[in-house]
């Protein structure tokens, strides 16, 4: 274990998914980019799931080791395996009282519940406590498999209340989402760090035909049902790819189902999971990003392809509403298979100068937020007793 030194301040982070895993999308990215930000006088320790999102064997090497990474740690845990739950809590332990513990999901059990009834229970020991729901508690998140959900939520109102606990809210809209559902909880508002660049990627090719993508977990959440509807009611020319994991297989089933009746003017390509340093290339050489999501906390993924140069038509309620608008894109309604089939229909009804337009126009947005992005990190907040609400 690296032992930080006396002047020191310590976070202990327990995340689902970290690097090297890229599959659980945007919650990774944003988790790199609050570690790698943090001042030289943070250290902190990521524990973290030894696979990535949906993968039955481990990351070559590394279950049950921690590694360095840079000045700070990351542990691979197998949460099954008692051996190694001994050997992350004697690695705690030697590294004394953390001053902060940072848990990196409301909904998973081992990443999030647990570390959380730990530290409530005086097991793991942390001067505070930031949770961070990861747009957990947004409506749309909430109304999938609610049921438990609701069950869930009663609980985390009890852990809540102890003294030195907030919740991370990415977004001021997300600390709404956050009061309505635990009125009682404190929220701390930080931006997450992006770790994109400043300069946004140029448009990579013209086509005739419009160049859709969807990329994303294919989740309910991320609804790429409704894309696959409404292409079924589309009039022109449009090529859809589609990369992401398949996060639920029944899911993407029913997408398939509609995916396979497009009229003959669609044509649609799934290329899998893509690898987060291919993101941008592939919104590089697209028209437009159909994103009808049903919430998202911040939306790492309409960044990445704002900069690559790539409008964006995304479902309401996220924080991306002024630049999508900006830069060209359009908001629909999830539900509203109609409208999201007529956008798709007036982005094909463009022409390659107009698109070449409109991809310009989405760089410059991109950079503009870029330069006056929210720089700070929440980890710090928190250290520094940073305002809460």
């Amino acid at each position: 274990m690296i032992a930080p030194s006396q002047s020191s301040r310590r976070a202990v982070v327990f995340a689902p998914f970290f690097e090297p895993g890229f599959l659980a999308g945007g919650p990774i990215r944003s988790l790199v980019g609050i570690v790698d930000s943090l001042p030289p006088d943070v250290v902190a320790t990521v524990v973290t799931r030894d696979r990535d999102l949906g993968q039955p064997h481990p990351y070559p090497g590394l279950s049950g080791r921690t590694v360095p990474r840079d000045r700070h740690e990351v542990m691979y845990l197998q949460p099954t395996r008692p051996r190694q739950w001994r050997l992350l809590f004697g690695q705690l332990k030697r590294g004394g009282r953390a001053d902060v513990l940072y848990i990196n999901s409301l909904w998973n059990l081992w990443f999030g519940f647990v570390p959380m009834a730990l530290w409530f229970l005086g097991l793991l020991r942390a001067q505070q406590v930031v949770v961070a729901p990861r747009g957990q508690l947004s409506e749309g998140s909430l109304a999938i498999n609610g049921q438990r959900k609701r069950a869930l939520l009663a609980v985390w109102r009890v852990l809540l209340r102890r003294p030195g606990v907030r919740v991370h809210a990415s977004t001021d809209m997300e600390a709404e989402d956050v009061r309505r559902a635990l009125p009682r909880a404190v929220t701390l508002v930080s931006m997450d760090p992006v770790p994109l660049p400043e300069k946004a990627l140029p448009r990579t090719q013209d086509s005739d035909v419009l160049q859709a993508v969807f990329v994303s977990r294919i989740s309910p959440m991320k609804n790429l049902l409704a894309v696959g509807q409404a292409l079924r009611l589309c009039r022109g020319r449009v090529h859809l790819t589609i990369g992401g994991p398949a996060e639920d297989v029944a899911y993407w089933q029913r997408c398939q189902d509609d995916l396979r009746v497009v009229p003959s003017n669609v044509t649609v390509d799934y290329v899998g999971e893509v690898p987060a340093n291919d993101v941008r290339s592939l919104f590089a050489r697209s028209d437009v990003f159909v994103f009808p999501t049903r919430g998202e906390n911040f939306g790492h993924v309409v960044a990445e392809s704002l900069s690559a140069s790539c409008p964006v038509v995304c479902g309401v309620g996220t924080p991306w509403e002024e630049e999508v608008l900006a830069a060209g894109g359009r908001l629909v309604r999830p539900d509203d298979v109609t409208a999201i089939a007529a956008v798709i229909d007036a982005f094909a009804a463009s022409s390659p100068a107009e698109r070449r337009a409109q991809a310009e126009l989405a760089g410059h947005v991109y950079e503009r937020w870029w330069r006056e992005r929210d720089r700070s990190n929440v980890l710090v907040l928190a250290l520094d007793g940073g305002s809460s609400s």
